[in-house]
């Protein structure tokens, strides 16, 4: 059996970056656009309901960022298996 040697990531922050990880980064700042830039301007006669949605969709989106984060710096690997570095 050939094995082949090669650098094992230790988080999802390494490059290359995946495709899919990229896709999502295009997906969440786009949502952001798409939420404060039309629905929040279509909703701009009503300002309570404006500053009350839009805080806390900030806030959830925050909390979204920083578990991402979390979860993205996170080492995938099973302590139990890893091999030597």
């Amino acid at each position: 059996m050939n094995i082949e040697k090669r650098k094992v990531r230790t988080n999802g922050f390494q490059w290359p970056l995946h495709p899919t990880q990229l896709l999502t980064y295009f997906i969440f700042f786009g949502d952001l656009f798409t939420f404060y830039g039309i629905n929040m301007v279509s909703l701009s006669y009503n300002t309570w309901l404006t500053i009350l949605l839009s805080t806390v969709y900030g806030v959830l989106c925050v909390l979204v960022f920083y578990y991402a984060y979390l979860a993205t710096i996170t080492d995938p690997t099973d302590p139990t298996i890893q091999l030597e570095k």
